[in-house]
């Protein structure tokens, strides 16, 4: 019994650093960007934390004139990590390491 209580206790401390960390990046990539599409970025992010650059173009509609720059942005902030560099025709494949970090403890 005690065992069941002890991983409920790490599932809600983990819970709770997830959506502590929704808030945070939501303002970072807002302040960050400037950009109107900041709310699907971060959206995207919680639901897919490894992605390839274009499905974040597909999922979130942005157009890619807009996207490559803001993506820039989050890499230079360290937001974002390449784990895969784009090459040909093969798009670029990002990490948001601090949510991987949350769910992997």
């Amino acid at each position: 019994m005690q065992a069941v209580r002890n991983q409920g206790k790490k599932n809600a401390d983990r819970v709770q650093r997830i959506l502590n960390l929704y808030q945070n990046i939501r303002v970072r990539i807002r302040e960050l960007t400037r950009t109107q599409y900041f709310v699907e970025i971060v959206d995207l992010l919680f639901n897919k934390p490894i992605f390839r650059a274009s499905d974040l173009q597909v999922k979130t509609q942005i157009p890619k004139q807009t996207l490559m720059p803001i993506l820039k942005q989050l890499i230079k902030a360290e937001i974002l990590v390449v784990i895969k560099q784009a090459k040909g025709r093969s798009p670029a494949v990002m990490k948001f390491p601090e949510l991987l970090a949350i769910t992997k403890s």
